[in-house]
This record gives C-alpha cells, structure tokens and sequence, in this order.
C-alpha cells in the first residue's frame, strides 16, 4: 500500500502507513524501515533518511531478521553512499562505499559508485581503478562506466585519445547511443579533429533528429571549420527545438560578428544569411533577428 501511494506521488500517505505499519507489526521490520527512508530520501529529508537506515542497522543487532535484497548490510552502506553522493558530500559517500564493499566485493554497482564519489573529489587515479573494477565483474551498465571513465581520462587526466577509445567500445555495444555518439564527438571536437567530431554528431542527429546539444555542437564544428552558413543552419535548427537556447544564441552572435564589413554582392549581413541560408528548404521559415543593444552575458554550456 505505501509503495502504492509513492508511486501515486502522495508521499504524505505513504508515510502514514509506513508508520502503521510499523506500529502494527515488527516482522520485516528492516524491510518497511528501508521504504520509509527511501520515503524521505524521495521528499529530500536526507538526514531523517540517513537516521532511518541507521536505525535499520540497530534493529537487526537486537533481533534476527530474514535479510531481503536491499536489505543486506552492504547494501544498506551502499544506500548511505548514494544518499551522502546525492548532497555532495562525498566524503562521506566514500567512508560508506568503503564499508560496502568490504562486505561484498562481488558487486559492479558499489564499485561503480566508489568511482564516482572519487571523481567528484578530483581523485583521478583511483576513480579509474575503481571504474575498472566495476568494468571487470561483467556489469549490466557498462556502457555508463565507459562513460564516466572516458570523462576521467578526458579531463582529468588529459588523456583525451584514451577517453574516445573508451566511447567507441561503448558503441560497440549499443551503436544506437545518441549521448554517446555525442559525447565523442565532443571530445573530438575539444581535440580539433572537427572532420571525425561532424561524423560523430551526425551519427547522434541520426539516432536521436531532436538532440538539441549535437546540433548545437555540429554548429560550434562548422563555425571552427569556417563554415559559417552551415554552422548557422544548424543554429537555426536549436531554434526550432529551443527557441531559448543561450549557446545557440551565442553562437549567433558571434557568427554574425565575422561580418564587420558588408558581404560581397549584397546590401547587409542579414541580407546575407538571409538569403544564402533562408533558400535552404529545411530553414525557409527563420529569419535572423536583430539583437538587442544591451549587453548580456550567457554561460558557455558544455555537452558532455
């Protein structure tokens, strides 16, 4: 029934009758505990869930209960882990990975996890460790391990060779991943291998015609090749999908910027986006707009 309501979103209830529950009956006890933690960590009450888990831990010191799945010792570490991971502190995350994993080494996930929380504190060489030994236990989520082990390579280490080598053995488990052919080429791109970084991205447009971050990246390729009609082309096209998009809008600017004087043959640079790349049928129906006088700032967003 509280798993019921969870799911409904009615979290208020769901707690009500944790609570009942718990008051009727002490049988799997730690069982209901971890559904009213992972209540809390859901409405982002991290101590009270942090406190819940803790509790869990006391109560199977008192009396003997048949462990569940989840309910294991190492995985109640590895839940503390994610809960500390989820708020930042990731010291804390890596005392309760630490404490998992010498309970079980047999699990991909926790070493995984392991590696993250040391990735975010900038602890390149054992995140790679860790990320490997997660990649040698056969796990079902190889290819985000890959992922967040090229990022390490990528720009921790600045071995960004090694970083696309681990993309392309996550394509060759699932070639249909549009974040993956984009990040890649991403990394490609930072690299100025902008010829292999458009075939990347086109590969993502392909898997994925509303990816707004590979058109903005093949717009940011084109524009470091000289290509500047096409780089607008493809700004034209995260228009259309985010009419909002800062980068895109940037990237504009600043294209729009190589015109300090007028194009050859014609009145104005708009009369030159307007018509070279107004004629493109795919774009017919955008315009370029004049930008507003007052200067504003937009952060520079990277796609990774």
């Amino acid at each position: 029934m509280a798993q019921s309501y969870s799911h409904q979103g009615l979290f208020n209830d769901a707690h009500s009758c944790i609570d009942k529950v718990i008051d009727a009956s002490a049988l799997n006890l730690p069982y209901i505990l971890l559904h009213k933690a992972n209540y809390f960590q859901s409405q982002k009450k991290y101590d009270e869930s942090i406190q819940t888990i803790d509790k869990i831990f006391l109560v199977k010191k008192k009396k003997s209960f048949p462990d569940t799945a989840d309910t294991k010792d190492y995985q109640l570490y590895n839940k503390k882990g994610l809960i500390f991971l989820e708020q930042e502190k990731y010291q804390e995350a890596t005392k309760n990975f630490d404490e998992a994993l010498q309970l079980e080494k047999q699990d991909s996930k926790i070493w995984f996890n392991q590696g993250l929380s040391l990735k975010f504190q900038q602890e390149s060489d054992r995140a790679l460790e860790y990320f490997d030994k997660a990649l040698g236990l056969n796990p079902a989520n190889k290819i985000d391990i890959l992922r967040e082990k090229a990022f390490v390579l990528h720009y921790q280490k600045k071995l960004s060779m090694q970083a696309v080598q681990c993309l392309t053995a996550a394509l060759r488990i699932d070639s249909k991943r549009s974040d993956i052919w984009n990040l890649k080429g991403y990394y490609l791109k930072q690299m100025k291998e902008y010829k292999e970084a458009m075939i990347c991205f086109n590969k993502a447009i392909e898997f994925n015609k509303d990816f707004v971050e590979a058109w903005s990246n093949k717009g940011h390729t084109f524009k470091a090749l000289g290509e500047s009609e096409k780089a607008l082309e493809a700004i034209i096209q995260v228009f259309k999908l985010d009419p909002e998009n800062n980068d895109a809008l940037e990237l504009k600017q600043q294209i729009l910027g190589v015109y300090t004087s007028e194009p050859s043959g014609l009145q104005s640079k708009d009369a030159f986006f307007g018509g070279k790349v107004a004629s493109v049928p795919e774009v017919q129906q955008f315009q370029p707009q004049p930008q507003p006088q007052k200067e504003e700032f937009y952060d520079k967003k990277f796609y990774i």
